[in-house]
């Protein structure tokens, strides 16, 4: 990958941090500690994947993958937040895709503005990403002073 297209995804994936973390503070008043390290995520069977389209192009891209303690915990924080004592699995799920959601609509909004065009981020759906990505990277999280198994994010071809 060449030098522009690298610096391009390190300017995309520390955009989403900062949504997120944007996103997390909106829903919960948490603000999580993120860092962005640039090492080739695992793939392991029991991640939740959640693939963003945007309409910057055909085939444009994104995907978060999630341990479960990781969505768990921050689905749990945001429920907190809104006063739901015991939620079910579904309901930490639901809510941490939630937060993923709203921070892919923040970020396409920026890069809307990048581009000065509107850019959307249309129906996205759980699904793992193909083997050949232009970018990946892993991102530290730690929430309410827990250390969580780290985010995969990674970039399509078209991006």
């Amino acid at each position: 990958m060449n030098t522009q297209r690298v610096d391009h995804a390190r300017a995309l994936v520390e955009q989403w941090r900062r949504d997120f973390i944007g996103v997390m503070q909106a829903m919960s008043d948490l603000n999580p500690d993120m860092a962005v390290h640039f090492a080739t995520p695992s793939r392991g069977r029991d991640i939740l994947w959640w693939n963003q389209p945007l309409d910057v192009t055909t085939g444009a891209g994104i995907w978060v993958g999630a341990a479960e303690e990781t969505w768990s915990v921050l689905g749990r924080q945001v429920l907190a937040a809104a006063g739901v004592e015991k939620p079910d699995h579904a309901e930490l799920k639901d809510t941490y895709l939630e937060v993923l959601r709203q921070s892919f609509g923040v970020l396409a909004r920026s890069v809307g503005s990048q581009l000065g065009r509107e850019i959307t981020a249309t129906d996205g759906t759980e699904q793992e990403p193909a083997a050949e990505l232009t970018f990946s990277c892993e991102i530290a999280i730690s929430a309410g002073g827990k250390e969580l198994p780290r985010l995969a994010f990674c970039i399509s071809n078209e991006m």
